[in-house]
């Protein structure tokens, strides 16, 4: 947003910056929204999951306990026990601690880490595909305007830099030593940041004097398949809740029937 206003005003186009800075947060907002619809159903059925195997544990299975000692329950029953009963007693609040300690080091991972293993391994995986094609879209989006504005290539880079990130900063200075070694822009900007249909249009349309229009209709293009794969990623979540919640009831109805077949083992052998 800030390489925006510099190269709206410098163009003297700052309402045209403006605009287009509010279709950006725009986005950023939906994508915001969709993530959390996403994320926040699968964590509501954990939720329950685990309130139904601790109030099992603590309400129901001690009863048996007068009737068979827990040391000749079946393994089923007596996992379910132990982990309910340790919920109970406070392992609820590890579960949190541990969820959110993992999402500040993904976070910090998103922002930081940089070089062959990001590009290779973590950027082909969730959530740093979904993080990395937001990103291309956002800076091909940026890119775009300061295009417009006739601010060059090479200096609308160095005014993104200025507020990027480490793990972007890194991809800005691999494309810039590229332009500055001859590369065309197509190979100058294949550094891991943007997927092949953007550098096969960057390499097609570069030198063409709507070289700035090709790079907005692309950061759209990335930004609808961004939406879909949310809305795609959202029903999968759904899903694996739904079966995460229905295998906690089918455990705790198992462990049920297998305790009680052995109460009738032990009824009948006496």
């Amino acid at each position: 947003e800030l390489g925006v206003i510099y190269s709206s005003e410098k163009s003297g186009a700052l309402a045209e910056g403006f605009l287009s800075i509010v279709t950006t947060l725009k986005f950023e907002q939906q994508l915001r929204s969709q993530l959390i619809k996403a994320v926040s159903f699968p964590l509501i059925m954990l939720c329950l999951a685990l309130v139904v195997i601790g109030g099992y544990a603590v309400k129901v299975f001690p009863a048996f306990e007068k009737v068979i000692p827990t040391s000749r329950w079946p393994g089923v029953t007596q996992v379910l026990y132990s982990f309910g009963t340790e919920l109970y007693h406070g392992l609820w609040i590890h579960i949190i601690v541990v969820f959110v300690v993992v999402v500040i080091l993904i976070r910090l991972m998103m922002n930081n880490v940089t070089g062959k293993l990001r590009n290779n391994v973590l950027d082909r995986v969730l959530p740093f595909s979904t993080y990395r094609r937001m990103s291309a879209s956002l800076f091909l989006s940026s890119l775009s305007a300061m295009l417009r504005n006739n601010i060059p290539l090479n200096e609308s880079l160095d005014v993104i830099r200025l507020n990027a990130n480490r793990w972007m900063k890194n991809h800005l200075a691999v494309m810039q030593n590229n332009m500055a070694l001859g590369q065309p822009y197509g190979k100058a900007m294949n550094t891991g940041l943007l997927g092949p249909t953007e550098l096969l249009n960057i390499s097609l349309y570069s030198s063409l004097p709507s070289f700035f229009d090709v790079l907005q209709a692309v950061s759209d293009r990335a930004k609808k398949d961004i939406a879909e794969n949310m809305e795609r990623l959202a029903g999968i979540l759904r899903s694996l809740a739904t079966l995460v919640l229905g295998g906690c009831v089918v455990w705790v109805f198992g462990a049920l029937y297998a305790l009680s077949d052995a109460i009738s083992r032990m009824n009948s052998f006496y």
